[in-house]
């Protein structure tokens, strides 16, 4: 977060000292920070059928006279039975980009102190996110309504710290995750 809030006081005091020529202070519409990522998934597709068919048929014939009788049978049996089994492995790989909300806060207060205008960008919610770096796309579109100027910025890495620490002296521990 020190990173972010120096890049915002960085930003600020660039933008304040380019325009302080002007009496009234520019809109900008900070957008939230963009990310892309390699999501690789191993993947296990099963596919399996069967299916089963039986037919029977019986006939009989008799027939009966004052001399002799006479009888016939003719029984009939048609099983069917198909079974399909296929089984395909592999390994997914895409890549997802997007935008991380409520990470620029630090920056947004850090220009708000200078004395600048801020609002906040339209969030990007299209499906075909590989536009989501097109800026002059997304401003004529109108996702930076009534703005001057857009701040738009990309987060690079990302680092998670998970940490356990004892609580006094008994057996208690206080688990972190820290981004």
């Amino acid at each position: 977060m020190n990173a972010l809030r120096t890049l915002g006081m960085l930003l600020a005091t660039g933008l304040f000292f380019a325009t302080a020529a002007h009496a009234d202070r520019p809109r900008i519409a900070v957008t939230d920070l963009t990310y892309e990522e390699t999501v690789v998934q191993p993947y296990l597709k099963i596919d399996a059928h069967e299916k089963s068919a039986v037919r029977a048929a019986s006939r009989e014939r008799s027939s009966d006279s004052d001399v002799a009788s006479r009888s016939s049978s003719h029984d009939s049996v048609d099983a069917k039975h198909e079974s399909s089994f296929s089984m395909e492995s592999g390994i997914d790989k895409h890549i997802e980009r997007g935008e991380v909300r409520k990470l620029i806060a630090d920056i947004k207060g850090e220009m708000i102190k200078a004395g600048y205008r801020v609002s906040q960008a339209k969030p990007y919610t299209q499906k075909e996110n590989e536009q989501i770096y097109d800026v002059i796309g997304r401003i004529k579109k109108g996702y930076f309504p009534n703005a001057d100027y857009v701040l738009f910025g990309t987060l690079t890495n990302a680092q998670f710290r998970d940490e356990v620490n004892p609580v006094g002296t008994g057996s208690a521990y206080s688990a972190t995750l820290s981004l």
